[in-house]
């Protein structure tokens, strides 16, 4: 989706101007190790999606279209929003033929983030990436350390 169709959708349907702005990368003052930078196309229906493909980012809530909450995404906008601070975001899924589009109103979600994902972004850093950093494995393993090896300790 262009910024102008979300924009123009924005204008028709909900009579609101919005203006875009390019935001770039930001990094988390707290956490200087996490960061975000606060975009896919789907070629069937919504619903049919909704139906038919198993890790489809949407779910129906009655007869509504919205987020998962265990979606990949829903991570992804809940990082953003904290590291950031804004207050909220709206996630946009569209389709071309035929052309749907779903805007969804995310807000911030600090309990998520403080109680959910920042002690796995934590330990990850400091489990994980950062021992590699300081002291690569050197091919001894297939990669980063894996879960499995600090997930617990």
């Amino acid at each position: 989706m262009t910024v102008i169709e979300y924009q123009n959708h924005k204008k028709t349907n909900l009579n609101k101007i919005v203006r875009h702005h390019p935001t770039g990368l930001f990094i988390s003052p707290e956490h200087p190790y996490l960061a975000a930078s606060p975009a896919g196309k789907i070629p069937i229906n919504l619903y049919e999606a909704v139906k038919t493909v198993s890790n489809f980012c949407l779910e129906l809530d009655g007869n509504n279209l919205k987020l998962k909450r265990t979606h990949d995404y829903f991570y992804q906008i809940q990082g953003q929003l904290n590291i950031t601070d804004f207050p909220w975001a709206d996630f946009v899924v569209r389709t071309v033929n035929p052309y749907q589009i779903h805007i969804e109103r995310i807000k911030i979600d600090k309990d998520f983030w403080l109680n959910i994902m920042l002690p796995k972004l934590h330990a990850f850093y400091h489990k994980a990436l950062l021992p590699e950093l300081a002291h690569p494995s050197n091919n001894t393993t297939t990669g980063i350390r894996e879960p499995g090896q600090w997930m617990n300790a």
